[in-house]
């Protein structure tokens, strides 16, 4: 759904679509540890490939950081108690994210 929504964002150049952007992104950050790259990255293609204008620029820094912000409080709670290594370990997990290049 979050891919679709940038899709949606970056095609129509509009800013109805940055809140539900940051909404999905901010549950993905909460729900899966190494799928945020995966769903930056393909914002980053969507950005290049439909919108290299400023305003889309700015479009997605608003989508990473509202996600950001709606994680925050747990993703703070989680590091404070348990530390980062919680998060590095699983996204590294499966040959995941840090696991292929050794």
């Amino acid at each position: 759904m979050g891919l679709y929504v940038g899709i949606r964002l970056f095609r129509e150049q509009s800013w109805v679509w940055v809140a539900p952007g940051a909404v999905l992104f901010g549950l993905t950050l909460l729900t899966h540890p190494s799928y945020p790259v995966f769903f930056a990255t393909s914002y980053l293609v969507f950005y290049g490939y439909f919108d290299r204008s400023l305003a889309g620029f700015g479009r997605g820094i608003l989508i990473a950081g509202g996600g950001f912000l709606l994680a925050a409080p747990w993703l703070g709670h989680v590091v404070t108690v348990h530390g980062i290594d919680i998060f590095t370990r699983t996204a590294g997990s499966r040959l995941g994210i840090g696991q292929g290049f050794r």
